[in-house]
């Protein structure tokens, strides 16, 4: 690229070097910082949480009539050189401070050419309006648009609440982007917001076009790579899509369970019921018989004296036992024999 001037709203890089780990550009640094800044009221140099964290200021309505033109004019010029941008947003505006008033600026438009993924891709596969680069362009001009007006970023992808305090011009433009008609119907392209009336400079625009130059082999690869995006945005928009008839169909399914089993009781159900109801009913209580007085105790006779021991038998000695017939036979046999003289 070459001829670009200060009033130009692009910020190339001056100096850009490649190797296998990744690219480095160079920028001119910007005292007034970028369009975040100017939003959260904070200084440039400031540490990222202490710049952001805090209260958020909207801009004038010229203000935002001057930075919305900027802008259109910088999309403008990139889309007609079949350049697609697709990371707007307000970190990527620089803003360069002029006598004759601030000029917006764009920056990172290498990022496409890397293969990046842009901020607000994943509100991109939820919105079923965004087919092409050209269209995520659009849709996050609103977006930026819808954060120099209220001072806050859109979190969904699209809103049919918008402040009822933004000026009738804006407040038709965002409708026209980020309401949920915009969604089915189609949102605006580039050239239908620039001719917007809203946008249309009050002086005459004195400085020239830069010139962007690119060969028929660039031409390729980017018109490649911006199909390649195309195709990977259809695909997801599927994916969601399905998630959501899947979410929706199991939370039907849910709800006709819990109307069936409120309005129509299993037979089960209630005979359990039944016996519950009847078991936990107390038997009626009998009445209190008169009760009779007690019998006088029997008396107990006397017990009787125990029994005397009987005496215990004496010690007997043992009794030898008296020998047999035969024993004497054969005793006296063997006196006769060892004393002959006895009888």
């Amino acid at each position: 690229s070459s001829g670009i001037n200060a009033e130009w709203p692009l910020r190339p890089g001056t100096m850009a070097a490649f190797n296998q780990s990744g690219v480095h550009v160079s920028r001119p640094f910007h005292t007034a910082g970028s369009l975040r800044d100017i939003l959260c009221a904070a200084k440039p140099k400031s540490p990222f949480f202490k710049k952001y964290m805090g209260q958020r200021t909207i801009l004038p309505e010229n203000e935002i009539a001057v930075a919305g033109r900027n802008l259109l004019e910088a999309l403008v010029f990139l889309q007609d050189r079949g350049l697609p941008y697709g990371h707007l947003h307000s970190g990527n505006i620089m803003v360069d401070t002029t006598s004759n008033g601030n000029i917006y600026k764009l920056s990172d438009i290498e990022n496409f050419l890397l293969g990046l993924p842009s901020r607000h891709r994943n509100l991109h596969v939820q919105h079923g309006g965004i087919k092409t680069t050209l269209d995520a362009d659009v849709y996050n001009f609103g977006l930026v648009l819808y954060e120099m007006s209220t001072g806050t970023v859109l979190q969904t992808p699209t809103t049919d609440m918008i402040p009822a305090t933004i000026p009738p011009a804006i407040r038709t433009i965002l409708e026209s982007i980020l309401s949920t008609s915009a969604q089915r119907d189609g949102i605006p392209t580039l050239d239908d917001l620039i001719a917007d009336i809203f946008f249309t400079p009050t002086t005459s625009s004195t400085h020239v076009q830069p010139v962007l130059k690119l060969s028929n082999k660039h031409k390729q690869a980017i018109s490649i790579a911006t199909t390649c995006y195309e195709t990977a945005l259809t695909n997801d928009h599927k994916s969601v899509n399905q998630l959501r008839q899947k979410t929706k169909a199991l939370q039907r399914s849910m709800t006709d369970e819990k109307k069936k089993r409120r309005k129509r009781p299993t037979r089960e159900n209630s005979m359990n019921k039944d016996r519950n109801q009847v078991t936990a009913a107390p038997p009626p209580a009998a009445p209190n018989a008169p009760i009779a007085p007690a019998a006088p105790p029997a008396p107990t006779a006397p017990k009787a004296p125990p029994a005397p021991a009987a005496p215990s038998a004496p010690a007997s000695t043992p009794v030898t036992p008296l020998p047999s017939k035969n024993s004497l036979y054969n005793f006296r046999f063997l006196l006769y024999v060892c004393f002959p003289c006895f009888p």
